[in-house]
């Protein structure tokens, strides 16, 4: 089966039908194509090749009226980080940006896969980290989209331009 978009977003309480799940780990989230099997071993085939498509947890990929296939992150290993003030927060999430480490985000605070030097960073700067099993759904993404860039046009003034020396 070829999936090209995610038909819509829900919980598994929601849904009427049987429950076919994908199970896939944090870092499939943002693969643009790739082949997978269901619980129940079927195959899927995913082919994401539009701007901002990406996986997350309860999409639905196929519905008929007996079945649905939907999609379910898996728990991994992640350093959680809990602070109230707002400057430690924005501190924390630069120094993560820049080692290039994917951060999220969720009610506790911010979490990051688990990585031992990044742990060990973090420790020796006192930040408190802890590691707990942890579904990595909202990410944080600095990143601008090549398709955002587009939207700017340059037009050269009527009389052209002169460049003097």
């Amino acid at each position: 089966m070829l999936v090209t978009q995610a038909i819509r977003n829900a919980q598994p309480e929601q849904i009427k039908q049987a429950i076919d799940f994908l199970f896939i780990e944090w870092y499939q989230t943002s693969k643009r194509i790739q082949r997978l099997t269901t619980q129940n071993g079927v195959e899927v085939a995913i082919r994401f090749l539009g701007p901002g498509q990406d996986l997350k947890d309860g999409d639905i990929l196929y519905e008929d009226a007996h079945t649905v296939i939907m999609v379910s992150l898996l728990p991994c290993e992640a350093i959680v980080l809990h602070h109230s003030k707002l400057t430690t927060t924005a501190l924390l999430a630069y120094e993560i940006g820049n080692k290039h480490v994917p951060l999220y985000v969720d009610d506790t605070g911010l979490l990051l896969p688990y990585e031992g030097t990044m742990f060990e960073w973090l420790q020796n700067n006192s930040y408190q980290p802890e590691v707990m099993q942890k579904k990595l759904s909202f990410a944080l993404n600095a990143n601008v989209d090549f398709y955002q860039h587009k939207k700017f046009t340059f037009t050269p003034p009527k009389g052209g331009l002169s460049l003097k020396l």
